[in-house]
């Protein structure tokens, strides 16, 4: 007995090809989401968000995926660039105390009636 061609797809898919269908077209669409992803998510753009904006754009996303480990490592590198400017500032102002503090020892020296060691 010769069976059609609708036949053998028929039988095709009831031996339990549709799996191997079904597991291809997941993976297409997973890899077009992926890619809309990687369009969507670029770290350039997340840097020009704001606070607001990025805090929005990461609860769209669950822990653990792509866009919000990119949006975790923008967090991070905010928080590093203001540790810097930080840093910077505690810097400049050491200099500037140390400085003041030195001159301030030179003018007590002078008006205590000794001379500083610098003076002949």
């Amino acid at each position: 007995m010769k069976l059609s061609l609708f036949d053998r797809f028929k039988h095709w898919l009831n031996d339990g090809n549709i799996g191997v269908l079904k597991r291809h077209s997941m993976k297409l669409q997973r890899e077009r989401l992926i890619e809309q992803g990687f369009r969507e998510c670029d770290p350039i753009i997340l840097a020009t968000l704001s606070e607001k904006e990025l805090a929005t754009f990461q609860s769209k996303y669950t822990e653990g995926s792509r866009q919000f480990i990119l949006a975790e490592y923008e967090w991070q590198r905010r928080l590093t660039a203001q540790q810097i400017k930080a840093a910077y500032r505690t810097a400049w102002i050491g200099v500037i105390g140390a400085i003041v503090g030195a001159v301030a020892a030179i003018a007590a020296q002078f008006l205590s009636g000794n001379k500083p060691w610098f003076v002949p």
